[in-house]
């Protein structure tokens, strides 16, 4: 088994961080979520527990695909609870398709936190990750962490994205305008390159005619 940590500090408050939770799909990072459903939903007192699942794309490498055959999508089941009263949103998420051949469990911890009052929010999150194969066990648990770690850094990414758009002001604004310009860069880069294979291509012509014409003499 491997287990990891990571920390993030949203610079939003623990209100803001809890009302995005619920609309953190879709996102620029999270294009590999098909769908998601909610299962279950019940109010205890100051408690409010959820129970969602999340349906994504799954990928497996070349020497993956003779152990898994016929599965493209992963299932995750979501379950989270949020105490009004200890300001605390607690999440818990596994897989449970593929569990034969590795398991992912994740916990995420989100609380107030920092000066004046607690105007960010941290995110504490813990992975776990496991495979029983025999023989290949070893190597299935490498990948399946490694991915699971890289995709906790886009996660995070992504739900920095949501916050923003749902509480920056004119944030929507100047994202379409940065990607208006990233787009434009790229399309005068591949004109340049075309441009550029161009030129290079009837220098080797002109070459080649040169080099004819001389032959022709001799």
């Amino acid at each position: 088994m491997k287990f990891f940590t990571l920390d993030t500090v949203f610079q939003f408050s623990w209100g803001q961080v809890v009302t995005a939770f619920w609309q953190r799909y879709p996102n620029p990072n999270s294009k590999h979520v098909l769908s998601e459903d909610v299962i279950e939903r019940w109010l205890c007192g100051d408690k409010l527990f959820t129970k969602r699942l999340i349906q994504k794309k799954g990928s497996i490498p070349k020497w993956g695909e003779r152990i898994i055959t016929g599965c493209s999508h992963a299932y995750v089941v979501e379950e989270s609870m949020l105490d009004l009263a200890s300001h605390t949103l607690t999440t818990y998420t596994r897989n449970i398709n593929l569990k034969e051949i590795s398991t992912i469990d994740e916990k995420c911890v989100y609380t107030p936190t920092g000066e004046d009052g607690g105007q960010h929010t941290m995110c504490q999150r813990f992975g776990w990750v496991a495979s029983k194969v025999r023989f290949s066990g070893g190597m299935i648990e490498k990948f399946a962490f490694h991915k699971f770690k890289k995709s906790t850094v886009k996660s995070a990414l992504g739900f920095q994205f949501v916050l923003n758009r749902l509480f920056t002001p004119d944030f929507e604004t100047e994202h379409k305008s940065r990607t208006e310009k990233l787009k434009d860069s790229a399309k005068k880069a591949k004109e340049l390159a075309k441009s550029s294979a161009e030129k290079a291509k009837l220098k080797v012509l002109h070459k080649s005619s040169c080099d004819g014409h001389t032959d022709s003499k001799s």
